[in-house]
């Protein structure tokens, strides 16, 4: 009944169902029933968005597959869809999971060039991936920007200055924040 109405609606639902499943996949913890499930959506010629994309990319990254994670980023571009900021947030996360710091803030840079002003959750994500790779100094660079900017420091901006400054052993700079 839905394919003979001529609107559409039918892939519309596929589309959305599709999403969802790919979805609850990330949240199951199943990276690779997600790129599945998105290997066949394309198959089946119910091609994905931002949004479905982007539940497969959280899976790979929960799964700390981060070179699957970038792998779908860069498809979403091949396909013409346009990354924003969840998407590319998440690239990032999947860097930090992954250990590479520097991945994570050519992410971050890329934003610029896709004209995207990064926020608070960004330079968050940029500065988790420094802190874990070591690259303290990186990470209290951007927290400092994101604190000095007009952006909202979150919560989770301050635990992410207070954990670099426990990697650089400064402990005066952790206690400024209190």
């Amino acid at each position: 009944l839905l394919q003979q109405d001529g609107l559409g609606f039918a892939w519309r639902l596929n589309l959305v169902v599709c999403g969802a499943a790919i979805a609850a996949c990330a949240r199951g913890q199943r990276w690779a029933h997600a790129l599945a499930l998105l290997k066949e959506a394309r198959l089946g010629k119910c091609e994905q968005d931002e949004v479905g994309y982007g539940a497969a990319m959280h899976a790979c990254s929960m799964a700390r597959k981060w070179e699957a994670s970038l792998s779908l980023l860069q498809e979403m571009e091949q396909r013409k869809l346009t990354p924003r900021h969840v998407a590319l947030n998440t690239a990032m996360s999947a860097c930090e999971r992954g250990h590479r710091w520097q991945l994570a803030l050519l992410v971050l840079a890329g934003m610029t060039v896709r004209r995207l002003q990064p926020g608070a959750d960004s330079l968050n994500a940029a500065a988790a991936a420094c802190e874990r790779g070591r690259q303290w100094q990186q990470a209290l660079a951007l927290l400092g920007g994101a604190m000095c900017s007009r952006l909202n420091p979150s919560k989770i901006t301050f635990v992410a200055w207070l954990g670099a400054c426990a990697t650089g052993s400064l402990w005066k700079a952790a206690l400024s924040l209190l």
